[in-house]
């Protein structure tokens, strides 16, 4: 579904391509970050699945890592790039759900 209302907006999910417009659309509307989001649940899913404590230990510090090593960062450059707009959209959807 991100993907989708990535292409609807004619933009791109690939943080190595600058970003042209802000995706508050679809499954945007309800969190910031609905791909991390649905990998940290598919990790949860299969650490269950597999029944490793190990795994669910270690979803934690990834967790963290993408929270303050990707996330801040990215929010950092859409901050400066689109200004009031995305504070605005930022105000209103959570970061994660």
């Amino acid at each position: 579904m991100a993907f989708k209302s990535f292409k609807k907006a004619e933009t791109g999910p690939d943080v190595r391509t600058p970003t042209t417009v802000i995706v508050s659309v679809g499954v945007y509307r309800l969190t910031r970050n609905p791909m991390y989001f649905s990998l940290a649940i598919l990790y949860l899913g299969i650490t269950c699945w597999v029944n490793s404590i190990w795994c669910l230990l270690l979803l934690f510090p990834v967790l963290i890592v993408v929270n303050e090593g990707v996330i801040k960062r990215e929010e950092k450059y859409l901050e400066k790039k689109f200004g009031d707009e995305y504070l605005k959209y930022k105000s209103t959807v959570r970061r994660w759900i």
